[in-house]
């Protein structure tokens, strides 16, 4: 059994909540690595690939890598690399007038730490092959190191952390989906990466020496926590023979039988998607097995207790899979069909617990309109009146 998971996300993440104390803790410090990889990795310039060691020499993958590549650009009879940058090659810019030739003697003049000296060099000389790749690293570096400090100062809450992460989301660079992994592993604030945090501040002219920010700062703080943020509507009802009762909504795909509701009250907006209550069973099998996720995606801390209440009555739940199902009998042997026949009978069912994103109370509420004859036209799609053993 494994539940569909409409809202994961993948990247390269670095970002990491804050402590206790409101302190943010250092990010991947190969991120930035990463990035600047893929501007060398195809170099002809030894120097350039020596300058990507001498930065990042923490990151032992893309250490290996650039050692690989340095090696094999080869050296001649003196043991001197072949096709330094100080002869830079005219294939390396198309230019015939010797400017990238200075370019490489002024460049050795700079220290790897003068960023305004490099922005100026940038301008001077802005297509000058690996020799404008090494400026832009070198500035990458100092601004990283400048990003790392500006974001350790501001000592932003998880709560501001949670909304400044929804916020970027909210602006439409939202990274690709994935269905696998489960919802706790993705939406810890982890999940934002540098690159759509680069990608933001270069949308809103937002730099440091030129180059758009990769670290958070007060002026992109302020404008994450004024944008307003909401959960993503809920996952649409899938495959064919959709039919509603009350709040509840069932259908068949080619492989299992489906009914979900969604959640009616949510006590906070700082969630990724408004969650479903979700239920299906296969249409092969001939027992009375249910795959339950009763709150999908799961917004709550797993590590945290959480529980159910039907109408005022308590229920105990487990994690199945990455999913919230009824707690097991007392044999552990099967799924408690208790807590289903309450809601048969009840009005609402709340899902209580701690918001993995802001470290605060939260509160689930679906409404049971509908759910009994929701349930029970999900049994007869599926041809399996054992399912019914459910709600009696």
């Amino acid at each position: 059994q494994f539940p569909a998971v409409y809202d994961q996300l993948d990247g390269d993440f670095s970002f990491t909540v804050a402590s206790a104390t409101g302190a943010v803790v250092t990010a991947d410090p190969c991120a930035a690595a990463r990035a600047d990889w893929a501007l060398v990795a195809g170099s002809e310039n030894a120097e350039v690939l020596e300058g990507f060691l001498a930065a990042y020499s923490a990151c032992p993958v893309l250490v290996a890598l650039a050692q690989t590549r340095l090696e094999g650009l080869g050296r001649d009879s003196d043991g001197q690399i072949v096709d330094p940058i100080g002869a830079v090659k005219e294939k390396d810019d198309g230019r015939t007038d010797g400017t990238c030739t200075s370019a490489a003697t002024e460049i050795e003049a700079i220290s790897k730490a003068d960023t305004t000296a490099l922005v100026n060099f940038l301008k001077k000389f802005p297509e000058c092959g690996a020799l404008t790749t090494r400026a832009r690293i070198f500035i990458k570096v100092e601004n990283d190191k400048a990003g790392i400090s500006f974001e350790k100062a501001l000592k932003l809450s998880k709560r501001q952390l949670a909304h400044v992460a929804l916020a970027l989301r909210a602006s439409g660079n939202v990274l690709k989906t994935q269905n696998n992994g489960t919802y706790a592993d993705a939406i810890a604030f982890e999940v934002m990466t540098r690159s759509l945090l680069e990608k933001f501040s270069e949308e809103k002219g937002l730099t440091r020496n030129g180059i758009p920010v990769r670290y958070l700062d007060q002026r992109l703080v302020d404008i994450l926590l004024a944008t307003e943020v909401s959960p993503r509507e809920a996952a649409e009802p899938k495959g064919s023979g959709i039919q509603t009762s009350g709040l509840w909504t069932s259908s068949v795909t080619d492989r299992r039988c489906e009914l979900q509701s969604a959640a009616q009250s949510i006590s906070s907006d700082l969630i990724q998607a408004i969650p479903t209550f979700h239920a299906s069973a296969s249409l092969t099998d001939t027992n009375n097995g249910v795959w339950w996720a009763m709150v999908e995606p799961v917004p709550f801390d797993l590590g945290e207790p959480f529980s159910a209440t039907v109408d005022g009555k308590s229920f105990g739940l487990r994690v199945n899979g990455g999913a919230i199902a009824p707690q097991l009998t007392q044999d552990g042997k099967f799924a408690d069909s208790s807590m289903i026949g309450a809601m048969k009978r009840g009005s609402n069912v709340r899902f209580d617990g701690t918001n993995v994103l802001t470290g605060e109370p939260l509160s689930i509420t679906y409404s049971l309109d509908g759910f009994t004859a929701g349930f029970e036209r999900m049994a007869s799609l599926c041809n399996r009146p054992s399912l019914l053993s459910w709600i009696q």
